[in-house]
């Protein structure tokens, strides 16, 4: 398949390696388009989590890569990831970040990983898969996807890629991060709002105590009165703020 995805670099770059975060996109079914265009800026008030052109301002590489089960690809395209969560749309993500390491954008040794909603489950997932990363952050994500089913406003969603869980137990655990929780060495940082009814933060609860109980680096932000998306402004400034330092301290840029 042909693969596309975007890049943000620094101002004024023109050549050398950078440090490189990848900025998984949510839906499954969604995507960026050319521009500054947060995915998650949908109406008036509601800001994206990850502050891409600061990232961009301090010195990062942002890939946001558009892997197969997204838009774009039409509806074969999306029904390429039924029951294969994060393992084609993995593949097309790493080979982006290999992409921009080929051609000397990014700096192999200081990579880093974000996302939310179903970015936030490729973000979990993808630190149980490498130990490419050095620093990661996931939000509101599906960490268990039982927990999709059962515990969320939109349940059937889950239907469609996985049927039930009772049809289908071994897909449900076998593309879920928290069965490979162990496997984790990537520094990670945990956001969810504690009213999530999408994306229930159970699944983040989850996620958080098996790493701690694991000995793993690990912190966790819960968003009082947030939902699947924040709109308090001095929350959504804290979560963007968590997020810009989180990578700094881990994969520093300068």
């Amino acid at each position: 398949m042909e693969i596309w995805g975007l890049l943000l670099t620094p101002p004024g770059y023109a050549s050398g390696k950078l440090p490189m975060i990848v900025y998984c996109h949510g839906g499954p079914i969604g995507g960026v388009t050319y521009g500054l265009f947060p995915q998650f800026m949908h109406i008036p008030g509601q800001v994206d989590p990850y502050p891409t052109e600061a990232m961009a301002s301090a010195g990062y590489a942002v890939l946001f890569p558009m892997p197969r089960g997204g838009s774009g690809y039409g509806e074969a395209g999306m029904r390429t990831i039924v029951n294969s969560w994060g393992e084609g749309d993995y593949r097309d993500i790493m080979a982006g970040v290999d992409a921009m390491i080929q051609r000397g954008i990014a700096d192999p040794d200081r990579l880093g990983v974000m996302g939310a909603s179903y970015g936030g489950y490729m973000t979990s997932w993808i630190v149980t898969q490498t130990n490419r990363f050095k620093a990661a952050s996931t939000g509101a994500s599906l960490n268990d996807l039982t927990d999709e089913y059962f515990l969320s406003d939109a349940g059937d969603f889950m239907i469609e890629y996985f049927k039930r869980p009772w049809e289908n137990r071994e897909g449900y655990a076998s593309h879920s991060a928290l069965t490979f929780a162990d496997r984790v060495t990537t520094p990670l940082l945990i956001q969810h709002g504690e009213n999530d009814r999408r994306v229930p933060i159970a699944g983040a609860w989850k996620f958080y105590r098996a790493l701690k109980q694991l000995g793993k680096t690990v912190e966790f932000d819960i968003y009082p009165r947030g939902g699947h998306v924040l709109f308090e402004p001095k929350l959504e400034m804290e979560q963007m703020r968590r997020n810009l330092e989180w990578f700094e301290k881990w994969i520093p840029a300068r």
